[in-house]
């Protein structure tokens, strides 16, 4: 017969295995949150940012339609699609490609959160998303779709001038320790 706290430890090592806790914002010692507006590629309608450098000036990023014949969209374009995104100053624009390695190998759910560190002047994007130890991927297929590029738009307010690396985070949290891996994504200068 299994004791009490024989079956308490396997009931937890089992919850711990197959049951991912509540998601949560990442929040770093020594870090400040950063707004940040997200303007989405639009696959249904062919609507793709297009990577590029970090620029403090909108007029530097640009899109395109991917279908045949379509080529390059114009600045008339991303104002009717986004008439809220205007050239705004302390405001940094980079296309990003979205929680690229959790969307990839995951396939749902990743959340993100924007963090500045002032001491190395980093902008981190924690990409995060909850689940337990053993995890079923989702059915082929299913992977790769809805993915693509997204226009952030950085507030810079708090940043002052210099340069600005910008970083990925990835984070897989359990109930007992979390998988990451930082990259870094682009530097920018802040004038």
């Amino acid at each position: 017969m299994i004791g009490v706290g024989v079956a308490l430890a396997l009931g937890l090592l089992v919850v711990d295995l197959l049951v991912g806790p509540p998601a949560h914002d990442v929040h770093s010692i020594g870090s400040d949150a950063v707004t940040v507006a997200a303007y989405p590629s639009d696959p249904g309608s062919a609507f793709y940012w297009q990577r590029g450098q970090a620029a403090e000036t909108l007029a530097m990023i640009t899109c395109e339609y991917q279908r045949a014949g379509a080529g390059p969209c114009t600045a008339s374009d991303i104002v009717s699609r986004f008439p809220q995104l205007k050239q705004s100053v302390q405001t940094l624009y980079y296309v990003w490609s979205g929680c690229s390695a959790w969307n990839r190998l995951y396939g749902y759910g990743s959340r993100r959160h924007f963090e500045y560190f002032a001491s190395d002047r980093t902008l981190v994007v924690h990409c995060y998303m909850a689940t337990g130890w053993l995890y079923v991927a989702p059915a082929p297929g299913y992977v790769e779709q809805g993915y693509a590029p997204v226009l952030l738009a950085i507030q810079t307010t708090a940043m002052g001038h210099g340069i600005l690396h910008i970083q990925e985070d990835d984070r897989l949290e359990h109930w007992t320790g979390d998988w990451s891996t930082e990259y870094e994504l682009a530097t920018a200068t802040i004038s």
